[in-house]
């Protein structure tokens, strides 16, 4: 796999902003102008029937779905290479943003919005940063890396797009409903980022790293290690 300077920026730029923000609200944990200002901006434009179709649409982006998607994408990087690179690195990322999510609420500390400002069902646990965009940043960006690392760079850039997309929407379902600040959005799609292309590519630099060493009934499905025509295809996944 290719190691891309925008890959290692994204991770920094990511880190630093959720650990900025993270000193910050340990300090005050009380809402900004801006968390203010947009969380206002979304209670007055709330409707029936968008609200009806979001609180459906936020359960896609939620830990029980973000693990079943993983599951099945995992499945599905099992089946087309034969091999666990792929798949043990996309399941190793989702993990890690999520553990790493928790630690940093525990951490952190900071309380939800107001209960007035909630729609749905009442959200206690705390709010920095949100689990939701964390989980599915993670998720999306570790896909792309996988599944584009060698392709062109239009196609790159339109994958992308595309994850930014579901990023953005999975966000907007968390302000619209009032459980998360602005801010607890962004630190989680920071996090996101920076574990979703750091460890993606730390995981499968791990395995190759391993695999030869690994044990006979699971080399061969582990780069490196596999003798015979399915080799080329184990290696092709790491280059």
């Amino acid at each position: 796999m290719r190691s891309h300077p925008l890959r290692i920026a994204a991770g920094i730029t990511g880190i630093l902003v959720v650990c900025i923000g993270a000193i910050t609200f340990m300090l005050d944990g009380s809402p900004t102008g801006i968390d203010d200002a947009v969380m206002s901006w979304f209670v007055a434009h709330r409707g029936g029937t968008a609200t009806t179709i979001i609180t459906q649409v936020t359960l896609a982006f939620g830990p029980v779905s973000v693990t079943a998607w993983t599951a099945i994408a995992a499945l599905g990087f099992f089946i087309r290479d034969r091999a666990l690179t792929r798949a043990v690195a996309l399941i190793a990322t989702v993990a890690v943003a999520g553990a790493l999510g928790e630690v940093a609420k525990l951490i952190v500390s900071r309380h939800r919005p107001p209960a007035l400002d909630q729609l749905g069902v009442l959200e206690m646990t705390y709010s920095y940063p949100s689990g939701h965009v964390t989980g599915t940043t993670a998720l999306v960006c570790a896909l792309v890396v996988l599944v584009t690392d060698r392709a062109r760079r239009s196609t790159r850039m339109v994958a992308w797009f595309l994850a930014t997309v579901v990023v953005v929407v999975a966000a907007g379902t968390r302000l619209y409903l009032g459980v998360h600040w602005v801010s607890d959005v962004v630190a989680g799609a920071a996090l996101g980022v920076a574990v979703g292309v750091t460890v993606t590519e730390l995981s499968v630099a791990v395995l190759a790293r391993f695999g030869p060493h690994a044990p006979s009934a699971a080399r061969k499905l582990l780069p490196g290690a596999a003798p015979g025509p399915d080799a080329a295809r184990h290696r092709a996944v790491l280059r």
